[in-house]
């Protein structure tokens, strides 16, 4: 399950990021439609060894790491006083 937002990712503009993946790891991937009990999430399938399920994955985790990274850096940047936990 992954949220809507990286759902745009995995598939990309065209279905090229979705091709990438399947075509560098192998393996079938596939997204669910938005469901109305769970608007906010996807559900992705992917069908292959278990080598390529965890290329697949890697990939997925890889970007949704990098955008929550990339959230916090704009949530810091957006706070006046700039920057981080403590005081001192």
């Amino acid at each position: 399950v992954v949220p809507n937002v990286s759902a745009g990712f995995i598939i990309g503009s065209g279905g090229r990021n979705i091709r990438h993946i399947t075509n560098t790891t192998g393996a079938k991937v596939a997204l669910s439609t938005r469901e109305r009990s769970a608007p906010n999430q996807r559900i992705v399938s992917v069908t292959g060894t278990l080598h390529q399920t965890v290329a697949v994955f890697a990939m997925i985790l890889d970007h949704m790491c990098d955008d929550v990274a990339a959230s916090f850096t704009r949530l810091d940047a957006a706070v006046p006083g700039g920057g981080g936990v403590g005081g001192g």
